[in-house]
């Protein structure tokens, strides 16, 4: 019962009209209707059972303030891209950036990830989770915007090669609503790309060159492919 209004200082007594009760020091009543994304401020004020009139509390009037959110928060993977967009090939650590976005706040963000064999990684050394496994992110920024970052550490993680991996971030507000990020996908790949020299020809005599020229590729299940090629030259004794 009853409304929020711009002004006015409307105090209501605790009895059953509003749900109100009050036995042994302890009060409570049934709460009005809420709007999600506002802050309310509650007051309190006790009077005692002296006759004729009671005395009303004056000063030190109790009050707590408290927001409603109810808004799931945002969060997206930024780096890396999935696959097979280009820099999604990996052959180390992986790092996973990302931002967040809340109206009254971002308290953590942490993130997963699963092998294709669907299970998730440990957090220790092993992907031997069949439940997500959720690593706690670096995050900064202020409301409502914020950025994380995680590494997955060198050395404990020891994907296969060709395999997909799937990352996703999860973000927890003040409000400790949950929000999910779509899933990255990444491949691992640590084939190494092969090379040839096409002209000249090896062993040939010349007496004119205008170019040197060959081939540079990558083969295996998921290949990245060649980002370039180096060339070295030596010379020989006369």
């Amino acid at each position: 019962p009853g409304t929020f209004t711009l002004t006015g200082d409307n105090w209501v007594a605790l009895d059953p009209t509003i749900g109100g009760s009050f036995s042994g020091g302890v009060w409570s009543f049934t709460r009005p209707a809420l709007q999600d994304q506002y802050t309310y401020r509650v007051f309190v004020k006790a009077k005692d059972a002296a006759l004729p009139n009671g005395n009303m509390q004056s000063v030190e009037i109790a009050s707590i303030t408290f927001t409603v959110d109810n808004q799931t928060p945002g969060i997206a993977i930024t780096y890396p891209p999935t696959y097979p967009t280009l820099g999604s090939q990996r052959n180390a650590a992986i790092p996973v950036n990302g931002s967040a976005s809340s109206p009254f706040g971002i308290k953590g963000a942490s993130v997963t990830i699963q092998e294709d064999s669907n299970m998730y990684y440990d957090g220790v050394s092993t992907f031997s989770s069949v439940t997500p496994v959720w690593l706690n992110a670096a995050l900064s920024g202020t409301v409502p915007n914020y950025t994380f970052t995680y590494t997955f550490p060198p050395g404990t993680i020891a994907p296969s090669d060709g395999r997909n991996y799937r990352i996703q971030a999860k973000a927890l507000n003040n409000a400790n609503k949950e929000g999910l990020s779509s899933l990255v996908t990444i491949n691992w790949d640590t084939t190494r790309p092969g090379s040839g020299i096409d002209a000249p020809l090896n062993g040939a005599f010349l007496n004119l060159l205008t170019a040197i020229s060959g081939t540079a590729g990558e083969t295996g299940g998921t290949p990245s492919g060649v980002a370039g090629s180096q060339v070295q030259i030596q010379r020989g004794a006369a």
